[in-house]
């Protein structure tokens, strides 16, 4: 289901969270893992949110260069997969699917406990 785990010997590690504005689901997961990389003690992490489905205003080229510069890419919902290879070049390989329904608000309680269950492992390094 997943692709990535941290590797403590990278110097840094940039997690790209993707919905589709851009404003709750993946907003709230670049918090959690934020906490989550100061809970484990992980240094040089950096945690970036991204709509998949809104204008934005850097050109699609750069917005290719962001992407792609992430170390991985999480997306709520499997059919943003397809979007990511294909409008921004994203190599499959590089994205995870959380399989998150947009039904929360930012920082929902249920969203934060799915979030930490879905991420916490990405940052033990007893399940590495």
């Amino acid at each position: 289901r997943y692709i990535y785990k941290f590797n403590p010997k990278n110097f840094i590690m940039e997690y790209m969270f993707v919905c589709g504005a851009g404003r709750v689901r993946s907003k709230t997961a670049a918090k959690v893992a934020i906490r989550l990389s100061e809970e484990y003690g992980v240094k040089n992490f950096s945690a970036q949110y991204f709509g998949l489905y809104v204008d934005h205003e850097a050109g699609r080229e750069e917005l290719s260069k962001r992407l792609n510069k992430s170390d991985v890419l999480f997306v709520m919902e499997s059919r943003m997969v397809n979007d990511l290879m294909r409008e921004y070049n994203v190599p499959e390989d590089k994205i995870g699917v959380l399989y998150i329904e947009d039904i929360y608000q930012e920082d929902d309680c249920d969203l934060v406990k799915i979030l930490e269950e879905e991420l916490r492992p990405f940052f033990d390094r007893k399940s590495l």
